[in-house]
């Protein structure tokens, strides 16, 4: 279902900071769902250096660019496959799957010499990822990197805050995916939502609205 918290704006979740080019300086990549793009600003010494955006109009990144993907709402940057260079996680919480509209989904592009580079895209009908696409789920309202089980990749953490959960509308829920080489797996995915941890599941809690 679709929650009145939407938004087409840029959120705290749409900023992330990683070294996306392995030039040893930490870049800054920030998101923007109001014109579906992403903007790297690459560090250099006293000052940021060159700024390339991306959207889902930019070669070797899955899809295409509509205004109601959001794609850039929320961003997160971290080396998943331990290869030296910052990878990046887009949220597009407004994606359409197939004919489903709003269901959601997260585009992961390669960080490497040349900055980012190709891109795989995720959402509940890929394979390995449990749910199912429904409208308004928004699945990559959020988004975070984090190595969770300490083998030195980051494994990548998504928040659907407008997830249903049994009798309880747009209670949320998360997804991890495990850190691999060349991208994330679904291999062992997991995903979790208020209810298994204790917390209330109604609308009034989007849960994985705010990822850490």
């Amino acid at each position: 279902m679709s929650s009145p918290r939407a938004t087409t704006r840029a959120t705290r979740e749409a900023a992330a900071a990683g070294d996306v080019n392995g030039d040893g300086y930490t870049d800054l990549v920030t998101g923007n769902a109001a014109t579906g793009s992403v903007t790297v600003r690459y560090g250099a010494q006293g000052s940021f250096g060159a700024t390339k955006t991306y959207t889902q109009d930019s070669a070797r990144v899955p899809g295409a660019a509509e205004p109601e993907d959001r794609f850039g709402a929320a961003v997160t940057a971290g080396d998943l496959d331990h290869d030296g260079y910052a990878d990046v996680a887009v949220g597009a919480p407004g994606e359409s799957v197939g004919t489903v509209t709003g269901t959601g989904s997260v585009t992961v592009l390669k960080g490497g010499t040349g900055g980012l580079g190709s891109g795989r895209a995720y959402h509940q009908d890929t394979a390995g990822v449990a749910g199912v696409p429904e409208t308004g789920d928004h699945f990559g309202s959020s988004v975070r990197f984090k190595d969770i089980n300490k083998n030195i990749r980051a494994d990548l953490a998504i928040g659907a805050n407008s997830e249903d959960i049994g009798p309880w509308p747009d209670a949320g829920a998360v997804w991890v995916l495990r850190g691999a080489v060349p991208y994330v797996t679904t291999s062992y995915a997991t995903s979790f939502h208020g209810s298994e941890l204790g917390s209330l599941t109604d609308a009034s809690v989007a849960f994985g609205t705010t990822l850490r």
